[in-house]
Order: structure tokens, then sequence, then C-alpha cells
């Protein structure tokens, strides 16, 4: 019978520091979509990502750039030429949307160990409709996708006070 996760190591998951708090994890998720207004501002798309330290300290942001370089697959990426997968595995990522299936599949290789998003895939499936070019996403949430791995990423998210929000301001971009 397969197993959907490993134990912790010391080596490639140490403990990770706890949950932050909820005001902590909104101020962080409020610089992400700060990033995602700056990106629209330059024409982008309305994505935005930050990598959080184990102390609360924000390491690297980024926007997406186009349609595969997403805000988060890219900052995993460039997390992992910066800092060792141990570390990783104490960081937070935080993202404006729930990250779509290439970058969970990416913030996964990269070891980054908790993702916290302010608004949902399906509320940006919604958003989109079903045949918007600027998104085809996948009715796959980054929960199940995780679920299939054997590593355990914890994920938060959405946040019902910052999803209205978030689609409001997203909104002029897919229509």
């Amino acid at each position: 019978m397969a197993t959907n996760s490993i134990k912790y190591t010391s080596e490639l998951m140490p403990m990770r520091p706890s949950t932050p708090s909820r005001d902590e994890m909104l101020k962080h998720l409020n610089h992400s979509i700060a990033i995602q207004k700056r990106a629209v501002t330059f024409g982008k798309r309305p994505f935005g990502a930050i990598l959080v330290g184990p102390e609360s300290e924000v390491l690297l942001t980024h926007q997406s750039i186009d349609v595969v370089n997403h805000a988060e697959a890219s900052l995993a990426r460039l997390a992992v030429t910066h800092y060792s997968l141990p570390f990783l595995w104490k960081c937070t990522l935080y993202t404006v949307w729930e990250p779509c299936p290439m970058c969970t599949s990416t913030i996964y290789w990269a070891n980054i160990g908790r993702i916290v998003w302010a608004a949902s895939n399906d509320a940006l499936l919604e958003l989109c409709g079903p045949s918007n070019p600027q998104n085809l996403g996948f009715h796959l949430g980054s929960v199940e996708l995780l679920s299939r791995g054997k590593k355990d990423i914890k994920c938060v998210g959405p946040f019902e006070e910052l999803e209205k929000d978030v689609c409001k301001e997203s909104q002029p971009y897919f229509s």
C-alpha cells in the first residue's frame, strides 16, 4: 500500500516553525497582492508571490512573466538556486492565487514546506470562465495534487476577506 507522506528527517525535512498567526499570514498575503498590482502595471499577468523565511523575513519576491513562467514556479526555481533544500522546508511561499499544478509541483520539488494563498483556484476558474485564452487552468487544486506526493507540505487558503478583492482587481485582465 502506498503512503502519502514520509517521516521528517533532519537532513531534507527538518522541523518547521509553527504555523504563522493569521495576522502574519494576512500581512504577507497583502505583500503578494502588492507584487501582483505591480506586475499588472508592467503589463504582466495578475499573479505575485513571495518567499518568507523561518524567522518571518521576506527572502524573495516574484511576479508572473508569461504563461509558462508563473510567479510561484519562477520563485521556487530561484529559491533553489539561493537556498538549501532543508532551509526551504522551513520557509513559506505566499501567493495571491492558489498555485496551479505546474507551480505546485515546482514548489514540491523545491522542498518549500508551506504554501499560503489568498484566493482559490476555483475562484480563478470562475473568474476566467470555461474558455478564456488568458487562463485555461486545471480543475485540480494544490491540496489534491499534494495529497498524491510523499511530502507533508502545509497548505493554508483561501482567505475570504481577501478573495473577493483579488477577484475584483484581476477581473479586468481576464475580461
